[in-house]
């Protein structure tokens, strides 16, 4: 909590709204007044029309999934609070093979909390760690540099030193 995930999430979100059409479901904060700060301190308006944000369980997204013209990522802020099991998880991916799942996990210690989550985690292509307001990528593919996700407060957390490793 308070590293910069779901800041993280909306930046990655915004650059692939260049490229399709992104939904965000938030889970986590649902239509709070922190998450309409988020989006606003994103600057989401400027993706309008390609942003799209809900906070739904599993049966409603994969029913607005099958939907013609629906968007080909999903973004889920927090597996933890999105209430399916892994099978649920295989199925959704299975059922909808040209979408891009972006699971948003809170972690203990670096590993996600929850038995679903930390199998997401050993199934996923791509993982990202965020600590404190870096994000480093842990995936197949390398990114062996971190991407600073806010440098005001990465600094902060960090200290001078911005080249420490993650812990």
């Amino acid at each position: 909590s308070g590293n910069g995930k779901t800041t993280f999430a909306m930046q990655l979100a915004k650059y692939l709204c260049r490229f399709e059409k992104v939904l965000y479901n938030s889970l986590e904060q649902g239509d709070t007044p922190s998450f309409i700060k988020q989006l606003k301190e994103n600057g989401m308006e400027e993706v309008e029309g390609r942003f799209f944000v809900t906070s739904v369980q599993v049966a409603d997204l994969e029913e607005r999934l099958q939907k013609r013209g629906s968007p080909k990522v999903v973004v889920i802020d927090s597996v933890q609070l999105f209430d399916v099991d892994i099978r649920a998880v295989r199925k959704l991916r299975d059922e909808n093979p040209t979408k891009l799942f972006i699971y948003v996990s809170q972690c203990e210690s670096n590993k996600p909390t929850g038995r679903t989550a930390v199998k997401i985690m050993y199934e996923a292509d791509l993982k990202i760690l965020i600590s404190g307001f870096k994000a480093l990528s842990k995936g197949r593919y390398g990114g062996d540099e971190p991407f600073i996700i806010n440098k005001e407060k990465a600094l902060r957390f960090w200290g001078e030193n911005q080249n420490k490793d993650e812990q």
